[in-house]
């Protein structure tokens, strides 16, 4: 037929093809990637430049957070606590700005009158 294998010509060129995706496998990853980018997510300009930044410097092996990206540590152990320390702690610092946004009306018996006895309780267990 007329349509071939890329990766045949691309080896007849002298190329090697190992770890590259078939035609159909490859289009398909890049549908999903193309729906995935246009249909389901709604991108901010900054995110978007920061997506671009990381895919140009993956495939240009620059150095980007202190080390090349798809490249493993040489301290794994130490870096992997630090990091989940940090992650936590960056989550704690969100929620507390959050919770007071996400909690707002959720507890209906505090909208009731303030001369309730379960509006004096639960407003007596407010940051217990």
């Amino acid at each position: 037929g007329c349509i071939r294998d890329y990766r045949e010509w691309l080896k007849e060129q002298g190329v090697d093809t190992t770890g590259m995706y078939p035609m159909g496998r490859a289009e398909s990853v890049m549908s999903q990637l193309a729906y995935r980018v246009k249909y389901r997510r709604s991108w901010t300009d900054k995110g978007l430049r920061a997506f671009f930044k990381a895919m140009i410097a993956r495939m240009d092996g620059i150095r980007l957070f202190g080390h090349r990206l798809g490249e493993e540590s040489s301290h794994p152990a130490e870096e992997t606590a630090s990091t989940k320390q940090t992650i936590v702690n960056k989550a704690k610092q969100r929620i507390r700005r959050l919770l007071p946004e996400v909690t707002r009306n959720n507890v209906p018996y505090l909208q009731q009158s303030s001369g309730t006895p379960i509006y004096h309780v639960l407003s007596e267990l407010k940051g217990w």
